[in-house]
Protein backbone atom coordinates (compact mmCIF):
# COMPACT_ATOMS: atom_id res chain seq x y z
CA UNK A 1 0.00 0.00 0.00
CA UNK A 2 2.96 2.22 0.27
CA UNK A 3 2.68 3.30 4.12
CA UNK A 4 0.56 2.16 7.53
CA UNK A 5 -1.85 5.35 6.78
CA UNK A 6 -2.65 4.01 3.49
CA UNK A 7 -3.17 0.43 5.03
CA UNK A 8 -5.87 1.63 7.30
CA UNK A 9 -7.38 3.56 4.59
CA UNK A 10 -7.59 0.27 2.30
CA UNK A 11 -9.41 -1.50 5.15
CA UNK A 12 -11.38 1.19 5.99
CA UNK A 13 -12.36 1.35 2.33
CA UNK A 14 -13.45 -2.68 2.08
CA UNK A 15 -10.21 -2.29 -0.81
CA UNK A 16 -7.94 -4.84 2.00
CA UNK A 17 -9.27 -7.52 4.70
CA UNK A 18 -6.80 -6.60 7.52
CA UNK A 19 -3.10 -4.32 8.07
CA UNK A 20 -0.78 -4.54 10.46
CA UNK A 21 -0.11 -1.70 12.50
CA UNK A 22 2.06 -0.47 14.85
CA UNK A 23 0.65 0.76 18.04
CA UNK A 24 2.02 4.57 17.21
CA UNK A 25 0.42 4.63 13.77
CA UNK A 26 -2.55 3.37 15.26
CA UNK A 27 -2.66 6.11 17.82
CA UNK A 28 -2.00 8.78 14.95
CA UNK A 29 -3.96 7.27 12.66
CA UNK A 30 -7.09 7.54 15.52
CA UNK A 31 -6.28 11.22 15.94
CA UNK A 32 -5.85 12.59 12.49
CA UNK A 33 -8.72 10.30 11.22
CA UNK A 34 -11.78 9.31 13.65
CA UNK A 35 -14.01 8.28 11.23
CA UNK A 36 -12.13 6.42 9.53
CA UNK A 37 -10.32 5.05 12.72
CA UNK A 38 -14.41 3.96 14.28
CA UNK A 39 -14.77 2.00 10.72
CA UNK A 40 -11.84 -0.38 12.12
CA UNK A 41 -11.39 -2.55 15.03
CA UNK A 42 -8.24 -4.19 16.47
CA UNK A 43 -7.62 -7.86 16.07
CA UNK A 44 -5.65 -8.43 18.34
CA UNK A 45 -2.35 -6.92 20.17
CA UNK A 46 1.34 -8.39 20.63
CA UNK A 47 3.59 -8.19 23.20
CA UNK A 48 4.95 -4.83 24.03
CA UNK A 49 8.27 -4.29 22.69
CA UNK A 50 10.38 -1.22 22.71
CA UNK A 51 9.30 1.23 20.51
CA UNK A 52 10.51 2.51 17.68
CA UNK A 53 13.88 3.07 18.13
CA UNK A 54 15.93 6.31 17.16
CA UNK A 55 18.98 5.67 14.65
CA UNK A 56 22.22 7.49 14.34
CA UNK A 57 25.70 6.44 12.34
CA UNK A 58 27.89 4.06 13.84
CA UNK A 59 30.75 6.40 13.17
CA UNK A 60 29.50 8.82 15.76
CA UNK A 61 31.61 8.23 19.07
CA UNK A 62 30.65 8.16 23.03
CA UNK A 63 30.51 11.62 23.60
CA UNK A 64 28.42 12.67 20.59
CA UNK A 65 25.69 9.91 21.39
CA UNK A 66 25.66 11.08 24.77
CA UNK A 67 24.40 14.50 23.64
CA UNK A 68 22.15 13.54 20.98
CA UNK A 69 20.19 11.28 23.66
CA UNK A 70 20.68 13.97 25.88
CA UNK A 71 18.90 16.35 23.29
CA UNK A 72 16.30 13.54 23.29
CA UNK A 73 15.68 13.18 26.87
CA UNK A 74 14.73 16.87 27.25
CA UNK A 75 12.76 17.38 23.84
CA UNK A 76 10.49 14.65 25.19
CA UNK A 77 10.21 16.04 28.46
CA UNK A 78 9.26 19.06 27.57
CA UNK A 79 6.11 17.15 26.30
CA UNK A 80 5.00 16.38 29.28
CA UNK A 81 4.61 20.06 29.95
CA UNK A 82 2.35 20.65 26.80
CA UNK A 83 -1.46 19.53 26.59
CA UNK A 84 -1.56 15.65 26.73
CA UNK A 85 -4.14 16.02 23.29
CA UNK A 86 -1.20 17.53 21.08
CA UNK A 87 2.13 15.76 21.36
CA UNK A 88 2.86 12.49 21.02
CA UNK A 89 2.95 9.45 22.92
CA UNK A 90 6.61 9.84 24.04
CA UNK A 91 6.69 9.01 28.00
CA UNK A 92 11.08 8.68 27.79
CA UNK A 93 13.75 7.09 26.32
CA UNK A 94 16.23 4.64 27.82
CA UNK A 95 19.13 2.56 25.56
CA UNK A 96 18.11 -0.61 24.25
CA UNK A 97 20.25 -3.68 22.87
CA UNK A 98 19.21 -5.92 19.85
CA UNK A 99 18.07 -8.77 21.98
CA UNK A 100 15.06 -6.46 23.48
CA UNK A 101 13.99 -6.87 19.95
CA UNK A 102 14.77 -10.95 20.09
CA UNK A 103 10.99 -11.78 20.74
CA UNK A 104 10.31 -10.63 17.71
CA UNK A 105 11.50 -13.14 15.65
CA UNK A 106 9.29 -15.09 17.11
CA UNK A 107 6.68 -14.40 15.52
Amino acid sequence: SGGHRQSMDAVEAGVADFALIDGVCWWLYQRAEPAKAAGLRVLTWTAPFPALPFITSLSRGAEERAMLQHCLKTVIASLADEDASSGLPLIGIQPVQPADYAALAAL
